[in-house]
């Protein structure tokens, strides 16, 4: 006799687990069946040219062990809000998302490559076992960095690493230009400023 474990999301399902015993009388015993991943699933069994089929059944999260990073910035930009939002998930141990798991989380700089700072609201109460991180931003450019969050409940997690670079220039200005000058002569010099898009002279290097 075979049963396998499938999610019903079509007609024959996904088969996520397999196992085949052999029957006592007129009964087959499955003891050892577990299922990593938390989802709706349904048993299907077969065995001498019969068939049958389970009604759906849930699979749970278990407890929270562990804090997992689910988001992180693309594109880090210094002095702007880290996009998209810093995401913090509760897990259990097999990596589910526990929903109904709060509790506050907070996140720092790990690694940096400088002496940049994280700023913005760095503590954050989980709501649906997940910790949104909104305006979280970094003061200084490079890489790599790492965030590491933490909480007194679950422990810690450190990201992956990512960089963040300088503001894109949006405006060129002169900042010194000659006023007179005469014919042959070389011009006094001449400055010429990025600007970003708030008007500030934009950091980094640029062709």
């Amino acid at each position: 006799v075979r049963v396998f474990v499938m999610t019903p999301s079509s007609r024959e399902g996904v088969r996520v687990a397999e196992r085949q015993r052999t029957t006592s009388g007129c009964m087959a015993t499955f003891t050892d069946l577990s299922l990593p991943i938390a989802g709706t699933y349904r048993l299907h069994v077969s065995g001498g040219g019969l068939e049958a089929e389970s009604v759906d059944f849930e699979v749970r999260p278990g407890p929270v062990t562990k804090l997992a990073f689910a988001s992180l910035p693309i594109d880090a930009v210094v002095d702007r809000i880290l996009e998209p939002p810093v995401v913090v998930e509760l897990q259990d141990d097999h990596g589910n998302l526990v929903t109904d798991a709060t509790g506050a989380v907070q996140v720092d700089l790990g690694h940096r490559p400088n002496d940049a700072s994280l700023e913005g609201t760095r503590s954050v109460d989980a709501i649906g076992g997940r910790a949104v991180f909104t305006d979280l931003r970094i003061d200084r450019v490079g890489g790599p960095y790492t965030l590491v969050a933490n909480s007194h409940l679950y422990g810690s997690a450190e990201s992956n690493v990512f960089s963040v670079s300088a503001v894109p220039p949006a405006a060129l200005a002169f900042g010194a230009t000659p006023s007179t000058a005469v014919a042959g002569e070389i011009l006094r010099a001449i400055q010429v400023f990025l600007l970003d898009d708030d008007t500030q002279i934009a950091t980094g290097s640029y062709a």
